[in-house]
């Protein structure tokens, strides 16, 4: 096979004929073997989300976020209210079932259907996930997509 290049003579990929814009993501509960993802909900998961990034009395999780840690359950309602309830970032908690809580946040963000396009962004991951069977599918350090976990596989994929 011949390598394609583009006018600045960039080697790129082979074309896709039949490619079509992928839907929007749905904003749905989804279910994996050791976690399910739901959208984000302020009334009934404001209060797990807040006692699990509360656990980390030092903010090291926060380090890469611009946001946090936050001092009172109002200032995270307050940031969450205004922040990650409309469609771009999507935010999801991630819920262990072991221990039936919200205990992680993630959202899709900068969603552009047209160009195929999604980032995974927003990534908090509280003590109550790290070292659990549910976090082997959330990333960490990286924004990788969540649906390469073994126990969560395919969950964020749309369709």
């Amino acid at each position: 096979m011949s390598r394609r290049t583009n006018k600045p003579g960039q080697s790129i990929g082979s074309p896709l004929p039949n490619w079509q814009p992928p839907s929007y993501p749905p904003k749905k509960a989804l279910q994996g073997h050791s976690c399910r993802v739901e959208p984000l909900d302020i009334d009934t998961q404001l209060n797990d989300l807040y006692a699990a990034v509360s656990l980390d009395g030092e903010g090291h999780s926060w380090t890469y976020l611009g946001y946090g840690p936050f001092p009172s359950i109002d200032d995270y309602r307050t940031k969450l209210q205004a922040t990650c309830l409309g469609e771009d970032p999507i935010f999801f908690a991630i819920i262990d079932v072991q221990q039936a809580k919200a205990v992680f946040g993630a959202s899709y963000l900068n969603i552009v259907p047209g160009n195929g396009s999604i980032e995974v962004g927003h990534i908090y991951d509280s003590p109550l996930l790290q070292r659990t069977p549910a976090a082997t599918a959330i990333p960490r350090g990286s924004p990788r997509p969540i649906t390469s976990g073994p126990h969560c596989a395919k969950l964020l994929r749309p369709g």
